[in-house]
C-alpha cells in the first residue's frame, strides 16, 4: 500500500501542475509538455478538462477561474480488488473551492501496470446515497454500494474491499461526513 500511496500522491502533484499550467501557462508548448506528463499516468479513457484553445481574453478568464481552484485533497485510500485484480481506491476532493467546504467527490482506481502504476478509472460521488453506499439502510441501487459511480476509464464489474481503509484528512463540507465515516 505504501508504494501505491506514494505514487498516487505524486500523481496528484503532477495533476495539479497540469491544472495550474492549463489556467496560467501562456506558452502552449510548455502547457502541452506538462499536460502530456499528466496524461501518461492515466488510462487513455480517463477524462480530463485540459483541452484549451482560445484568445488572450480566454486566458484572462482562465486566470480568474484558477483563483477558485485548489489541488485535490486526498481523504482516504483502500486496497480493493478490481474485477479480481489488485488495485487501490483513492478518495479525493475535486478542484473547486466552495464556501461550504471541500467534499469527497472523486474516487480513482489505480492498478499496477508493468513497473509503475496507472489511474485506470475515475468515479464520481453517487448523489443518490451521498457516497455512503447505503439508502435507508439498504445497498444503494445506483452505485451498488460503492458510494461512487463510474465516469471514465475502465468500467470494472466489481470493486470489492481487499483490506483496511487508511484515512488521512476529513472533508470539510458536512455533506461528506457520513461518506467519510462509512469508509
Amino acid at each position: 500500500m505504501n508504494e501505491a500511496l506514494a505514487w498516487f500522491r505524486g500523481f496528484l502533484d503532477t495533476e495539479w501542475a497540469a491544472v495550474t499550467a492549463y489556467h496560467l501557462e501562456a506558452d502552449e508548448d510548455a502547457f502541452e509538455g506538462i499536460a502530456d506528463g499528466y496524461r501518461v499516468l492515466k488510462d487513455e479513457d480517463v477524462g480530463e478538462a485540459l483541452n484549451r484553445v482560445g484568445t488572450p481574453e480566454d486566458m484572462a478568464e482562465l486566470k480568474e477561474v484558477f483563483e477558485r481552484r485548489a489541488k485535490r485533497v486526498l481523504y482516504a485510500a483502500r486496497p480493493v480488488a478490481a474485477d479480481g485484480a489488485e488495485a487501490w481506491a483513492f478518495y479525493t476532493s475535486n478542484f473547486m473551492l466552495m464556501p461550504t467546504g471541500r467534499t469527497m467527490s472523486s474516487m480513482f482506481v489505480v492498478q499496477p501496470v508493468g513497473d509503475a502504476y496507472k489511474v485506470q478509472a475515475d468515479y464520481s460521488r453517487c448523489f443518490d446515497c451521498g457516497a455512503t453506499g447505503k439508502n435507508d439502510g439498504d445497498v444503494c441501487d445506483e452505485c451498488e454500494g460503492i458510494g461512487f459511480v463510474h465516469e471514465d476509464g475502465v468500467d470494472f464489474d466489481a470493486l470489492t474491499p481487499a483490506g483496511s481503509t487508511s484515512k488521512f484528512e476529513a472533508p470539510t463540507n458536512p455533506r461528506s461526513t457520513a461518506a467519510y465515516e462509512a469508509l
